[in-house]
This record gives structure tokens, sequence and C-alpha cells, in this order.
């Protein structure tokens, strides 16, 4: 698995900084790639789970959500509501366990949280059953905080559920950012580039 997230950084880098990309809407062709954690599921504190953030201009992208990302987004100090896009390359427990965290604590109202839009989590088949089963899970959490903090009821308005992806293959474009999955080898598995 580390393997595969370091090809994903890479493959990432180098598109983005090949001749043939365009640049952002800025004019720059600013990309940079911090690998949040390359654990696996042993469950050690020198090594948090997988993660990638891709800061591409100014989009925050992550790349699965390992135990520890939202720790490590907070080190880096960018806040929890400011990830434009989740991608799932697969749905292993250790790449996935992080979603609550950064699902629910991006939704409230502190300074370090703060998202005013949907969470938007793409990945392979399975991903619409995994984000609505952890909906149910947390339905008194996201009750509660609605009446106890008044944070928006409306989904899209509060961010707490977003746009997940129904199908294996997404091709996401924007500010001249092109996020294309494949198949790889591991069945229900998704590689991305950026390009």
């Amino acid at each position: 698995m580390i393997k595969t997230i370091l090809a994903t950084a890479a493959t990432a880098a180098l598109l983005a900084f090949s001749s043939a990309t365009p640049g952002f809407a800025d004019g720059h062709k600013k990309l940079t790639v911090t690998l949040l954690g390359t654990g696996t599921p042993f469950p050690s504190s020198e090594r948090f789970g997988p993660g990638i953030l891709i800061e591409a201009g100014d989009k925050k992208l992550l790349f699965d959500v390992g135990r520890g990302v939202t720790q490590r987004l907070f080190q880096k100090k960018i806040p929890l509501g400011k990830i434009d896009h989740v991608f799932l390359t697969h749905l292993h427990s250790d790449h996935v366990v992080g979603i609550p965290d950064l699902w629910l604590s991006g939704w409230l109202g502190a300074p370090w949280a703060r998202r005013k839009g949907p969470f938007t989590i793409t990945g392979p088949e399975g991903t619409v059953n995994l984000m609505t089963n952890l909906e149910r899970a947390y339905e008194w959490d996201i009750k509660t905080r609605i009446a106890d903090q008044n944070l928006l009821r409306d989904r899209r308005e509060s961010g707490m559920i977003g746009n997940f992806e129904r199908a294996a293959h997404a091709v996401t474009e924007s500010d001249n950012i092109a996020l294309v999955g494949e198949h790889s080898l591991v069945k229900n598995r998704i590689d991305r580039r950026i390009r």
C-alpha cells in the first residue's frame, strides 16, 4: 500500500509539472504533495494512517483518510473544512477510518473546522454504502449537534453529506486540474492521476 500511495503522489507531481500541463487559474504551476501518513493497519505512533494532501493552486485534495490525518492537517494549520475533495483509492479500513473525524469535525464552527459546502468524496464501488452507513452510525451525534450548536440542517449547506461518486471511474475538472480515475489490478481500487 505504501508503494501505491507514493506512486500516486509521484505521478501527480510529475504530471503537474510537465510542459503539457496548463497553468492553474492564478497562472502558476504550484503543486505541493504532502504525505500526511504512510502507515499500515499496525497502530504505530511513528506512522499515521494513509493520507496524501495535494495542494494544486488554491485547491486542497485529499487522497485517503487514514488514522491521524486530521491531526496532520491541524499540524499544517489547514482547517478541516478547507479540504475541497476527498478521493479514496480503495476501501480498506486503514484508508477510511479517519473519515468520520474529517467529515463531522470539519462541520463544526470552530476555526480549525468550518466547512461551508458539502463534504465531497469520490471512491470506488462501495463508497456510497460506506457513507450512508456512517451517516446512520452517527445519526445521534448529527441530530444533537444540530440542536445544541445550531448547525445548519440543510445537508448541502452544512457540508455533512456530499456528492458520493456512484461510479468506479470519475473525472473531476476544476481550475484546469483534471483528476482521472483508473482501475488497477486490485478489485475495487482506483488509482488517480492529476493532469
